[in-house]
């Protein structure tokens, strides 16, 4: 757990604002998805996974309370992604033949989500405070952890690694 001055002094509507953007850019990320899915074979479950994966993490980041644990818990990741992955919904999406696409995509955009989440708190804290850079280097550690997620994630799916793991830092 991280313990921010900065931010645990961010107000539900500064939280929120992090929050919009945060979407805001995970949207822009499953649309470039969709545009490079349109050309695939598994065009169709692709579709299916992205816009499940956006609607749960719309949900997710919509709560001030998840933005502020977001950014103050980068271990956050494994029970959002199991509570995400483990609806009857989810595994419709994909068959046993599917099974590490449909956990891949929806890891990528979750973990996306939490980076630009992380990156959004400290492009928000930098601008509006005077705090002490030690708390932005904490941010920026959270950053790199999200980010570790996501390339976790396409390392997983390239089938270089058949454990998806949720430390987010080289092992």
């Amino acid at each position: 757990m991280i313990t921010l001055y900065a931010i645990e002094q961010l107000s539900p509507d500064e939280l929120k604002t992090i929050g919009k953007e945060a979407v805001k850019r995970m949207e822009t990320a499953a649309e470039s998805l969709r545009e490079k899915a349109g050309s695939m074979e598994e065009k169709d479950l692709y579709g299916q996974l992205i816009d499940y994966a956006e609607e749960k993490i719309k949900n997710y980041l919509a709560s001030e309370d998840t933005i502020k644990s977001v950014l103050t818990n980068p271990h956050n990741i494994e029970n959002a992604f199991n509570e995400m992955t483990s609806t009857p919904e989810f595994e419709k999406i994909g068959t046993e033949e599917h099974r590490r696409l449909p956990r891949v995509v929806m890891m990528m955009l979750l973990a996306g989500a939490e980076a630009n989440a992380a990156d959004a708190a400290l492009s928000y804290i930098s601008r509006h405070t005077d705090k002490n850079p030690a708390e932005f280097n904490a941010v920026e550690k959270l950053v790199e952890i999200y980010n570790g997620y996501f390339r976790d994630a396409l390392e997983y799916g390239k089938g270089n690694d058949k454990k998806l793991t949720f430390t987010g830092e080289k092992q």
